[in-house]
């Protein structure tokens, strides 16, 4: 328990961090004014002032804002505040914080991709044998190649996991296994396991990238994830179908999952969510920078402003219906987790 409230914490951390930030640095490039620079929320714990911004650390670790002259609730006026800049600039700002998390989100794959790797499904070379399983009790070893399964062969992981699915229900496997240059053959039983699945139990080598295979590779996982991501918020939203959204609970699972499962399984995770955070705060929904950029398309097109009175108002009714959506996932994800239910 505590080890996943601690893992919770620190990814919270990592991406409100880097998504104000990005707020901050926006901000000071374009010449507004930041007040307050805070992580974490309700009474601060400590606080320092350095080049005009008031640093502070709160009593609760989640979250965090800046506070921009201007902003917020704050009256200031004049060229330095961020009600008397241009649209261009305060749209800079405001799509800032997002840019911020998709950028570490990419550069975050990059380093699992050419640090760490992939499992390489493009070959059948084994990786890893899993205890208690078949392949290791055949005497299957990493770095073993399976060329053929029941005369059938094979020349990727899919294909060979295919065929293995289909050919171990009906009983033992020939398995034909390219080691160091010769390929032997091995009669290997394999029987359900505990989810009722045929399993040989190996798992795919590790592939490591080059530093321009990983900068592509980061960018095709991140497109593709953008697009999935953008497309569950579609079908979530028009109930076209069944999408599981997670609130704090679930995230805080996970995120002690994978802090167990090592380092590089913690990175692929917060990049992926720091993917996600960054794309869902784009959405144009008040009080979201999403929405705030919808304010500001407005102005750039129409050439004036929508009293900041109903602007202020359309942002307090989204915030609220955001927080009740968000008491709504909280509790499907206590239902879930906790009680086992859908």
């Amino acid at each position: 328990m505590v080890f996943t409230l601690l893992s919770f914490l620190l990814v919270i951390s990592i991406s409100v961090l880097i998504h104000e930030l990005g707020h901050f640095g926006a901000a000071r490039l374009s010449g507004v004014r930041v007040n307050e620079f805070s992580l974490g929320m309700g009474p601060k714990v400590l606080s320092v002032e350095r080049l005009g911004t008031q640093w502070s650390l709160r009593v609760v670790p989640i979250g965090g804002f800046v506070k921009l002259a201007g902003m917020e609730g704050d009256q200031t006026q004049g060229e330095d505040t961020f009600e008397g800049k241009g649209p261009l600039a305060r749209a800079f700002i405001l799509v800032s914080g997002a840019l911020c998390n998709v950028l570490l989100a990419f550069a975050l794959a990059a380093m699992v991709l050419h640090f760490h790797g992939v499992m390489d499904t493009s070959s059948t070379v084994i990786g890893e044998t899993m205890e208690g399983y078949p392949a290791r009790e055949a005497g299957i070893s990493p770095g073993d190649r399976i060329v053929e399964v029941n005369g059938v062969r094979v020349g990727d992981w899919g294909s060979m996991a295919k065929t293995i699915r289909r050919h171990a229900p009906l009983g033992p496997l020939y398995l034909g296994i390219e080691r160091e240059g010769t390929v032997i053959y091995k009669t290997v039983m394999v029987r359900k396991d505990d989810s009722g699945a045929y399993l040989l139990g190996v798992r795919p080598s590790l592939r490591r990238y080059t530093p321009l295979e990983a900068l592509r590779g980061a960018y095709r996982y991140s497109v593709n994830l953008a697009f999935g991501i953008v497309k569950g918020i579609l079908d979530w939203a028009l109930g076209r179908n069944p999408v599981e959204v997670s609130g704090p609970v679930g995230i805080a699972v996970a995120a002690g999952d994978v802090a167990r499962r090592g380092l590089w399984e913690f990175l692929a995770f917060l990049s992926a969510l720091n993917l996600h955070l960054g794309l869902v705060n784009l959405l144009p929904f008040p009080a979201l920078d999403g929405g705030r950029l919808i304010f500001v398309a407005f102005e750039l097109v129409f050439r004036r402003r929508i009293p900041e009175r109903y602007e202020g108002m359309i942002h307090y009714l989204g915030f609220a219906f955001l927080m009740a959506l968000m008491v709504w996932i909280t509790w499907r994800d206590v239902q879930r987790i906790v009680f086992g239910l859908r």
